[in-house]
Order: C-alpha cells, then structure tokens, then sequence
C-alpha cells in the first residue's frame, strides 16, 4: 500500500512539473506575441505618422505592467481542490 502511495505521489509530482514547464513555454510564446505587435505598431507609426489610431496599451507600456500582473496573480494563485473543496496554494507546490 505505501509503495502505491510514493509511486502515486511520484507520479503526481513529475505531472506537476510537466505542467509548470509548459506554463513556461506558452508564457514565453504570448510575451513574443506582444513584443512583435508592439514592435509592429512601431513600425507602422513611424511609417503612416500621428494618423494611425493609437493603441494606449501599446504606447504607455500598459502591456508590460498587465503582463507583469498577471505573472504575480498567476504565482499567488489558489485553487480549489475539486475533491475535498480545500484550497491549495500553488506556489507552495513542493518538487
């Protein structure tokens, strides 16, 4: 019964950092999204001049501070366990 039980929380545990690395990798992918659109804009601005519509979030560097948010939401997250109802804080997680 014991073996189960480490072979389970094994399991688990490789699971959990499989999910966090991919958390990473698709992070990564959205900041490159938004570095290129910026960048873009940019480039469309200085070509078209003020009469290209701004794009406030663009511009003010609002997207890097909302970006920087939800990194530190996403970090202090809690979830509900779905089983028991219990909360469960994420970053707490131990590998």
């Amino acid at each position: 019964m014991i073996e189960t039980f480490v072979a389970m929380k094994q399991d688990l545990d490789k699971e959990k950092r499989a999910t966090i690395a991919r958390w990473g990798k698709q992070e990564k992918q959205i900041e490159k999204i938004v570095v290129v659109t910026a960048g873009m804009h940019g480039d469309l601005r200085g070509l078209i001049g003020s009469s290209m519509q701004s794009i406030p979030a663009l511009e003010s560097g609002e997207a890097k501070e909302v970006n920087e948010e939800e990194k530190k939401v996403g970090k202090d997250k809690v979830e509900e366990d779905d089983e028991n109802g219990e909360e469960i804080d994420v970053k707490n997680i131990p590998f």
